[in-house]
């Protein structure tokens, strides 16, 4: 399943962690650095006519987009994914599963 899945990956995401530098006065400054870049399929959520997303068990309200990644993906809510041109921040990872065929990940573009 894992493999079929995978041929399904037409794109190319790259994960993005934030890292806080500190300027050394109790400031400081956030950075967000490449950690990954993997395989991925691209869809939007659907909407349900009233400004709700809607995707079966929808675990986030704000979700535009769901990226499906291989399962082994190293991403939480608190990342960044860099697709094409466009910057989305992760809203929600779907799972565990106990078989989990793709990484399922929810996210809002940023504008």
């Amino acid at each position: 399943m894992r493999e079929t899945s995978a041929e399904s990956h037409q794109g190319t995401a790259i994960i993005q962690r934030e890292i806080r530098v500190s300027d050394g006065g109790g400031g400081g400054t956030v950075s967000w650095v490449p950690s990954g870049t993997v395989s991925c399929r691209v869809a939007p959520i659907a909407s349900g006519g009233e400004g709700e997303d809607v995707v079966g068990g929808r675990l986030h309200p704000d979700s535009e987009v769901v990226f499906s990644m291989p399962p082994d993906t190293d991403i939480d809510h608190n990342c960044r994914i860099v697709y094409g041109d466009e910057t989305f921040s992760a809203t929600a990872v779907r799972g565990p599963y106990s078989v989990e065929v793709d990484r399922r990940v929810e996210a809002k573009e940023i504008e």
